[in-house]
């Protein structure tokens, strides 16, 4: 309900951490849990994914029933190392400053072009882009051709 009449040019992401509520769950429910929250969103129109760490990728979901699904891993290292899916975009540190801004803040590679992925395939109450005009050169001759007995530049 609080996304519904918003226009979104990135994915809508699960984030799904280390708390309370996930501890006592097993690897199936976590997953199914994923899945559900994937699916509901895409059956509404958006384009989905899942965020979380490398580490709870590779052992506290089930990869190998996510691969429907974009993700978008945290990994604090020089490279996401070995990630069991393909990933869309690399959370690679917590602790970056910007200008402007107090505190440490998230720093993200993405790989994707989502803004023009979501807008082409009309999710995320997108309309895609239209379509430039095409430009036509028409020579002299075939103004003539037309009946044209005159042009002016």
């Amino acid at each position: 309900a609080v996304i519904r009449d918003k226009q979104l040019e990135y994915p809508v992401w699960f984030d799904q951490e280390y708390n309370t509520a996930t501890k006592n769950m097993t690897v199936k429910q976590r997953t199914d849990v994923v899945k559900s929250f994937c699916d509901e969103l895409e059956n509404a129109g958006y384009y989905t994914g899942l965020y979380c760490s490398r580490n709870w990728l590779t052992s506290y979901v089930d990869s190998t029933k996510l691969k429907a699904y974009d993700i978008w891993v945290a990994a604090y290292n020089k490279t996401p190392g070995k990630v069991p899916l393909p990933y869309g975009m690399w959370q690679y540190t917590w602790n970056a400053q910007i200008n402007g801004i107090t505190g440490r803040v998230d720093e993200n590679i993405s790989y994707k072009d989502y803004p023009t992925i979501i807008r082409n395939a009309g999710l995320n109450h997108l309309e895609p882009e239209p379509e430039p005009p095409v430009s036509k050169v028409i020579t002299v001759e075939q103004l003539k051709q037309m009946g044209y007995t005159s042009i002016q530049l």
